[in-house]
């Protein structure tokens, strides 16, 4: 009676649970066992466990509980679906516990309520299980624990834990798999729906868009979700006095994130190995440091990228020196790019761009600086190759010692004390640290008075362009296809007659570009082609709309006949299809127009 039924079994550690008599027939009346019950032949129930344990067997087991963790909006009615993977035979209890409210999933009546009832209790009939969980509409963010239960009655185990972490170490319970009690845990949470908003900028701060109106457009989702492409439209009009022109189609390449940080300098770093620096200042951040070595070139160079000197290049220069000398512009940046290029030759050396030498002439190579600087802000999500740009006229001076974009970018990321923090604690992930930043070129300080050292301080835009940084910056995955600009035709009337004239009086001078608007009209002389405007006089928006404009060619016009120009105007429309591979956090993304719009001030 090895396995109790009076008969023997070879192998008692394979009897299963699912060949116990669940039925017996008393007086006639067949009666069914309980799950996670059995009859005994002598009609006595008996638990599964307690089989197994006296007579050997082997215990079901629930190999996975499958759920999607993605965040839900709390804000909108959602569903998720589950399944559970386990051997057959196997008997579970399923728990959805609404933890901010303290109310349990009813499984019969698919809501939440304050009663622990409607608890799903199942017997495997076969390898899983499939069900969906009804979320509503809640006042706030909740966390919801899904409580699976391995029955102990019915000897069901769960599969051997398996821990799961991530880069930092930190366990992700969520993504681990089995338990070593009876209970498994996972957790999904509600949260506000995250929004992304595409916003145009010019990074430059060009004057001639000042005061216009950016009009961007938004989108949201739950986190971690996606969006499934749709159109979306964004808008530049610049101010009354101002023109804008497209110089080319916008690009996803002129999307970029932006990130704001205060760096304060932390330490100059002489990097003598990699190839990427271009930085060749002395300590006083102005002068050209003093080079590594010399040497004498044998052999003149026309135009070529390799030369060949009177010594072993290996004992003269590395990989990303400066190259100066006779021949080589002073404003160049040429480096070192290889040692011995063709391996045939341990006096040659290529350079970074074509240069014309002469023989004898005396080069010299000076090495590369790095510099950090270090923040106390976040700068986590600082991607790898992001441009800087000064947040106030100052800082752009210092840095550039012009009005414009300073010319680096961030070579290195290293940072301090990383931690990952959950956002309002509902699964909106965010990583939050301070560090230090290596950029590729050196960030000038002012010789004179270096107690007006830049980044020291100084608030810091970082802009990172393109797909993967802007999902390195805000979590957002998108594709954006379909980009297209369209300048809104200008329309204005003319104030006077005119007879054979260049000179034209227009009632609004408004989005009219000089030497970039055609004008054309019914009664335009377009033998030629349609004129260019080439002047735009007595057009000052401060006390009027009205301009005199000079044309490519003298025309007769009627007074108040409608003009239509076209090569600028006063407003861009830009528009496109934006799919959303994984929603990131609540963000903002910008159109850098800068890089296919030229804008211009007309007015007085």
């Amino acid at each position: 009676m090895a396995n109790g039924y009076g008969g023997s079994s070879s192998s008692s550690s394979a009897t299963s649970t699912t060949s116990l008599k669940r039925t017996y027939v008393f007086s006639g009346e067949t009666k069914t066992a309980p799950i996670g019950y059995h009859y005994m032949p002598n009609g006595s129930l008996m638990s599964d466990i307690e089989h197994i344990e006296r007579f050997g067997g082997k215990k079901p087991e629930i190999k996975q509980l499958v759920l999607d963790d993605s965040n839900i909006g709390y804000n909108l009615p959602s569903r998720k679906k589950f399944k559970i993977i386990a051997d057959k035979g196997a008997v579970f209890s399923l728990w959805v516990k609404n933890v901010g409210e303290n109310k349990f999933y009813n499984f019969e009546t698919g809501q939440f309520q304050s009663a622990e009832t409607g608890v799903l209790r199942k017997k495997m009939t076969r390898g899983d299980y499939t069900g969906t969980i009804n979320f509503p509409v809640t006042s706030a963010a909740r966390q919801y624990d899904f409580l699976l239960l391995a029955d102990y009655t019915s000897g069901t185990v769960h599969a051997p834990y398996a821990e799961v972490r991530d880069e930092d170490g930190v366990i992700r319970a969520n993504q681990s798999v089995g338990s070593d009690s009876l209970m498994l845990k996972k957790v999904i949470y509600s949260s506000a729906s995250q929004i992304l908003t595409i916003t145009p900028l010019s990074v430059s701060g060009n004057t001639s868009f000042g005061s216009a109106t950016l009009s961007g457009a938004a989108t949201r989702s739950n986190f971690g979700g996606s969006i499934k492409k749709s159109p979306f439209t964004i808008t530049v009009t610049t101010a009354n006095g101002k023109a804008v022109r497209i110089d080319q189609q916008p690009s996803v390449f002129n999307f970029t994130g932006r990130i704001t940080a205060d760096l304060h300098l932390a330490a100059e770093l002489v990097n003598e190995s990699d190839d990427q620096s271009i930085c060749f200042f002395g300590d006083d951040n102005s002068t050209v440091a003093t080079p590594r070595s010399t040497d004498t070139v044998d052999g003149a160079v026309e135009a070529g990228r390799n030369v060949v000197m009177d010594t072993n290049v290996a004992n003269k220069m590395k990989v990303g020196d400066r190259v100066t000398g006779t021949g080589i512009s002073s404003s160049a940046i040429v480096t070192v790019t290889a040692l011995n290029p063709d391996e045939d030759n341990v006096k040659e050396f290529s350079v970074s761009e074509s240069v014309t030498v002469s023989d004898g002439v005396t080069l010299s190579f000076t090495p590369p600086h790095y510099f950090k600087y270090q923040s106390l802000d976040n700068i986590a999500y600082i991607p790898e190759g992001a441009t800087i740009l000064g947040s106030d006229a100052d800082a752009i001076t210092s840095l550039t010692n012009t009005s414009g974009v300073i010319s680096t970018s961030v070579a290195l990321t290293e940072l301090t004390g990383k931690t990952a923090n959950i956002v309002d604690a509902y699964g909106v992930p965010s990583v939050t640290s301070g560090g230090v930043l290596t950029f590729e070129n050196k960030i000038s300080r002012d010789v004179e008075d270096p107690s007006t050292a830049v980044a020291d301080g100084e608030t810091f835009y970082f802009y990172g362009y393109g797909r993967n940084s802007i999902n390195t910056m805000t979590g957002w995955d998108l594709e954006i296809t379909n980009l297209k600009a369209e300048i809104t035709t200008v329309t204005t009337t003319t104030t006077g007659a005119t007879s054979s004239s260049t000179a034209v009086g227009v009632t609004s001078g408004h989005g009219i570009m000089d030497d970039i608007t055609i004008v054309s009209s019914p009664n335009m002389n377009v033998s030629a082609a349609n004129p260019t405007v080439t002047n735009i006089a007595s057009y000052d928006v401060s006390s009027a709309t009205t301009a005199t404009l000079t044309l490519s060619s003298a025309q007769t016009l009627e007074s108040g006949e409608t003009l239509t120009f076209s090569g600028a105007g006063q407003t861009v429309t830009i528009t496109g299809d934006i799919k959303v591979l994984n929603v990131g956090r609540t963000s903002t993304i910008y159109l850098n127009i800068d890089d296919f719009l030229t804008a211009t001030t007309e007015t007085a």
